[in-house]
């Protein structure tokens, strides 16, 4: 009998334990990824962790808040001034950057986050894991293409993070065509200005041709010519 006492104390002190420091609170869905954030009292802070859907915790309680970005959830550090970006599904994306600041672009064809570390290089991020970068003053182009600013000119990769053309152009013109009527496939070719001189390249980086500066000068007075990145790199579809 004092055995079976001692066992329902010894049950009660563990239960009162764990409820006592089972301190998760205001679960909250974040944004559209499906993953649900709580607030835990630690050490005298209100801190936030993530859990998914069934409250399984796949980041402990660390952030002072998250949020949830264009899919992406982003958790905020505020004394180590950083943010930790998770997918959809938990995972995380850059994880031995320090110092990133996310900015979400939602208006382009394939939605993504542009990532700034505390070195000033860029990355970005797509919903599905993969990174371009890293580079300076990233951006996604027409034509799922990424155009790479460096000191010495510009650049294109392509959302695999393979180099197209290399960071040393100070123009480059996509052209869209469409598609050619005899074999339905898409026409899309580069024009890249260097050396007083336009070339043109396939979308995979070979050169195939040069180009009149006054060819070049009739597609960028096209009425769907775009500017992007201070006038030096254009979008023309046609």
């Amino acid at each position: 009998m004092r055995k079976f006492m001692l066992s329902i104390l010894l049950l009660i002190a563990i239960v009162g334990y764990l409820s006592i420091h089972d301190r998760k609170k205001d679960f909250a869905p974040i944004g559209n990824t499906g993953l649900v954030s709580f607030v835990e009292r630690i050490d005298g802070r209100n801190l936030t962790g993530i859990s998914d859907s069934n409250h399984f915790v796949l980041r402990p309680a660390q952030y002072d808040y998250v949020d949830g970005l264009n899919g992406f959830v982003l958790g905020y550090k505020i004394e180590t001034d950083d943010v930790d970006i998770f997918l959809a599904n938990g995972d995380s994306v850059l994880c031995d950057v320090e110092g990133k600041r996310c900015v979400s672009c939602t208006e382009a064809e394939i939605p993504y986050l542009l990532v700034t570390d505390r070195d000033k290089q860029d990355y970005v991020v797509l919903r599905d894991g993969r990174v371009i970068g890293p580079g300076k003053n990233l951006s996604v182009c027409f034509r799922q293409k990424v155009v790479l600013s460096c000191d010495n000119g510009w650049g294109v990769c392509s959302l695999d993070n393979k180099q197209i053309l290399p960071a040393c152009y100070p123009k480059i013109v996509f052209v869209n065509e469409g598609k050619d009527e005899a074999s339905d496939e898409k026409t899309d070719y580069l024009l890249a200005f260097r050396d007083g001189q336009w070339r043109k390249f396939s979308p995979e980086g070979v050169c195939v041709d040069t180009v009149s500066a006054a060819a070049v000068d009739t597609l960028l007075r096209s009425p769907f010519c775009e500017m992007q990145s201070g006038n030096a790199v254009f979008s023309v579809r046609l």
